[in-house]
């Protein structure tokens, strides 16, 4: 019998660096953040939009929360720009 040294990635959980969207709750602990936060900066488009997967799933795409969060470290750097 042989063995295959991939991994069936259809019956485990992706990991953070592996997955394309991560779900709100997520997002939050990632961010250390409350929902009632995000959801205000969603609101006030001062964060990427969800992105609806099915009709009760919304998640966030994993490069624009990085990429959210990345701008928000440069712009505490940066004299005179708001966060």
């Amino acid at each position: 019998m042989e063995t295959s040294n991939t991994t069936d990635t259809t019956r485990r959980k992706p990991t953070e660096n592996e997955a394309l969207f991560w779900r709100e709750a997520f997002v939050c602990a990632f961010l250390q953040i409350s929902r009632s936060t995000l959801r205000r900066l969603i609101a006030a488009r001062e964060f990427p939009t969800p992105v609806k997967l099915s009709a009760s799933c919304i998640a966030f795409p994993v490069a624009e929360v990085r990429e959210w969060a990345a701008k928000r470290m440069a712009s505490r750097d940066t004299p005179g720009q708001a966060a």
